[in-house]
């Protein structure tokens, strides 16, 4: 669980640290990488989704997880196709994996 937050926030930080000023075609290019891998970390989130049992009593909101993953994306994707110095509105993250509610 700590590892699951630990690499969305290291995601996170990367992708805002990095797209603030991604003026040049290398920086765009490894933030889509970025954006490509969060894609692969949906898709096996959805695989280990598949594996969870339906009478689990400590169940993992992996849909929280996919919108968090979804929503970091697309903010990273916009910038790049859109830059931008005006603050753009983000959702808040959810954060919360431990149950769903």
């Amino acid at each position: 669980m700590k590892f699951v937050r630990m690499i969305l926030v290291s995601i996170i930080t990367l992708g805002i640290s990095t797209s603030v000023f991604a003026t040049n075609e290398t920086e765009k290019g490894e933030l889509l990488r970025i954006a490509k891998e969060i894609k692969f970390l949906k898709s096996e989130v959805n695989r280990i989704k598949s594996l969870q049992r339906v009478d689990d009593t400590e169940s993992f909101n992996y849909q929280a997880l996919i919108s968090d993953l979804d929503d970091v994306a697309k903010a990273i994707t916009r910038h790049v196709n859109t830059p931008s110095r005006q603050p753009k509105k983000v959702n808040p993250l959810i954060l919360d994996y431990d149950n769903l509610h």
